[in-house]
């Protein structure tokens, strides 16, 4: 991922989900973001610099995943999600 704004510390949250054709829905169990790796992930991100993100997914799940749904935050004000979803 890539920070376009200043630069700023990114938290991503234990409640980030995939959810398949078939309405299961899995809870990311592991997460890394540059060298921080653990049940949640946080780093500071500077502007215009390219870091490294995973998320680790634990169980079953359909062939068909239709939402990845990223819930993070930044130090201050405000909590957003990224959705990933198929057309």
């Amino acid at each position: 991922m890539t920070n376009k704004q200043q630069r700023r510390e990114l938290i991503i949250e234990n409640k980030t989900r995939i959810i398949d054709n078939a309405g299961n829905e899995l809870v990311a169990s592991e997460f890394s973001l540059g060298s921080e790796k653990g049940s949640s992930a946080s780093n500071d991100l500077s502007t215009n610099i390219p870091m490294k993100a995973s998320v680790t997914f634990r169980g079953a799940i359909g062939s068909n995943i239709i939402l990845f749904d990223i819930k993070a935050y930044t130090r201050g004000p405000g909590h957003f999600n990224v959705e990933f979803k198929q057309k």
